[in-house]
């Protein structure tokens, strides 16, 4: 979605909007919102060469990336998350976890996962930031990068320090460019190797 340095900014109040911009931005998940609340959704992306940096708030909602979905649909990207508000749990790998304010979880694209996540108390909207980047850059094996998917990271100290300072300090420049608003309609630009739910590759 967009160029490289170029930003997006949306604003959604449907959560079939929210899917289908999440779709294109991020990963294509099921979300489902609470039943008979209204629902509102905010993305603020910008992409950094192969990868991308979002920042995102959101009502509560459960989404969820299934095996059928990943056959359709993977970038085979990591994703950092920097919980900003508001409170999530994460599964994945065998692992859960539930995460606050301030404390960081890496997931994969090409892994199953579910979240679940509420918003802040007085009814605001969750926050985080979402750093997202290719797998094959990192040389580590899968069976390594395992133990680490859906777990609290430190990001205070050792490698969850280095990788938190990507999402903290790229946080200013998200949206710093030029902005959008608007529907989901006016914004499908495909990524290189990403395809959207539905489709598969080379159509």
């Amino acid at each position: 979605m967009g160029t490289s340095g170029e930003c997006v900014d949306i604003a959604v109040d449907e959560v079939d909007q929210w899917a289908e911009i999440t779709a294109l931005a991020l990963v294509t998940t099921q979300i489902k919102a609470r039943p008979g609340q209204p629902f509102a959704a905010r993305l603020r992306t910008m992409r950094l060469g192969a990868s991308q940096l979002s920042e995102l708030s959101y009502g509560p909602l459960l989404s969820q990336r299934t095996p059928r979905l990943i056959r359709q649909s993977d970038p085979e990207l990591f994703q950092v998350a920097v919980i900003a508000s508001g409170r999530q749990r994460i599964e994945q790998a065998g692992n859960a976890t539930v995460l606050r304010g301030g404390e960081m979880v890496l997931y994969d694209s090409s892994r199953p996962f579910r979240s679940q996540v509420e918003n802040c108390p007085g009814g605001s909207m969750a926050r985080g930031v979402l750093f997202q980047f290719p797998k094959a850059g990192l040389p580590f094996s899968p069976h390594e990068m395992d133990r680490l998917l859906a777990v609290p990271l430190n990001t205070r100290r050792g490698g969850g320090a280095a990788a938190g300072t990507v999402p903290r300090h790229g946080r200013r420049r998200v949206c710093g460019l030029h902005r959008f608003r608007g529907s989901p309609a006016g914004y499908h630009r495909d990524r290189p190797g990403h395809h959207r739910a539905g489709s598969s590759p080379g159509t």
